[in-house]
Formats: C-alpha cells, sequence, structure tokens
C-alpha cells in the first residue's frame, strides 16, 4: 500500500473515529460513493475468481529432496477454508493486491496516521470481499461439505480467463473507474483525477 506523505501534519482521532477504526468499523456507505463501491465490487470479484485459479493444494507424489514442487495447481478448488463467508473473504483478502488506496479515502480522513487509514481500508475491502461472496454464493461459488472444498462454477472462471487473456493480449488499463469527476472531488475533498487500480 502506497505511503502517505510524511510532510502532511497529523492528527488523533476524534472518539467517535478511534472508536469506528478499532472497533464498530465504518459502513462502505459512509465512505464511499455507490458508484464507486460497485467498481470495487467488480475489482473484489476478480480478486476472488483469481484465488481460485491460483490454489494449489499438497502434491500426494512430492517425496523430500525430490526435484518436484511440495505444491501442486488445483482444479480451480480452494482447501483448507472453512465454509464460513467470512473466512472465504479473509482468505482471498490476506495477500490480494489492494483495490482501495489511501487517497481514495474521504478527504476528512487523510490527515489521520497511515496506520490508521491502513486499518480503514482493510476492514472496508474486508467488506466489499464479504459482500461478493455473499453475492456470488450458490450460484457462482459454493462450499462442498463432502470433500470440504470452495468450488467455482466453471463459466465464472472461463468469463475471468477471458478478461485475463485480453487484458494481457492487448495491454488493456485495468481501471473500471479511472479519474474522478469535480462534483465527487467537491463533496469528497479528493483531488480531481485521481485514478483508481482494478486489476
Amino acid at each position: 500500500m502506497p505511503k502517505m506523505r510524511s510532510s502532511r501534519s497529523r492528527r488523533s482521532p476524534t472518539n467517535e473515529e478511534a472508536s469506528k477504526i478499532l472497533y464498530s468499523g465504518y459502513e462502505l456507505k459512509e465512505l464511499f460513493f455507490p458508484e464507486e463501491i460497485e467498481d470495487f465490487m467488480d475489482a473484489a470479484k476478480r480478486r476472488i475468481i483469481r484465488k481460485f485459479f491460483n490454489a494449489t493444494e499438497p502434491d500426494p507424489r512430492y517425496k523430500w529432496g525430490s526435484d518436484r514442487r511440495p505444491t501442486r495447481r488445483t482444479d480451480n478448488y480452494i482447501i483448507g477454508v472453512s465454509a464460513k463467508l467470512s473466512a472465504l473473504a479473509h482468505h482471498v483478502q490476506s495477500d490480494m493486491r489492494p483495490f482501495i488506496e489511501p487517497s481514495q479515502l474521504p478527504g476528512r480522513l487523510h490527515d489521520l496516521s497511515p496506520k490508521l487509514l491502513e486499518k480503514v481500508i482493510a476492514r472496508a475491502q474486508h467488506d466489499v470481499l464479504l459482500l461478493v461472496v455473499q453475492l456470488m454464493r450458490h450460484h457462482e461459488i459454493w462450499y462442498d461439505e463432502a470433500t470440504g472444498t470452495w468450488q467455482v462454477c466453471q463459466s465464472t472462471m472461463d468469463e475471468f480467463l477471458v478478461y485475463r487473456n485480453t487484458a494481457r493480449r492487448n495491454k488493456v488499463d485495468d481501471r473500471s473507474f479511472h479519474g474522478r469527476v469535480r462534483s465527487q472531488s467537491k463533496a469528497r475533498g479528493i483531488p480531481e483525477g485521481v485514478s483508481i487500480s482494478f486489476g
């Protein structure tokens, strides 16, 4: 996550801000406009499907000292994650590239410490991921109780692969929301033209 400018003066959070950052959390609608949340959801869905695509499992043929890798790619299923949707969201978030940057937060929070902003962003990204897995559950992803694995629909994976290959082949600027309109800049105190990456 990009570091905030060290030259900017910092302030301590208000009691309300501290309570929300450390305990209850901000609701997404308190931080972002509806169209921004929709863009974040698109980015989160790609992160979720990519997690299925890159999933691995122990290789039963691996022997210590051999040239084989100890893990192998799965057939687009995830093991070792419980049936809870929050567990899957946490698993995706554990090593993904962020899709929310500090500059995208409301201007009123920009002078808080970077560590507090990281907490706000981490909670917001988790909430977005959880929202998306809730929407995908049953018709795009599901938990197989018999095998203890998370599965993804093949058509969903196919759509992701088409998008991925097209982006690579054409070097697409993978940003669904490139720059902010003036109305949002004024309403949130965010500089115009701030770009958002949704790769």
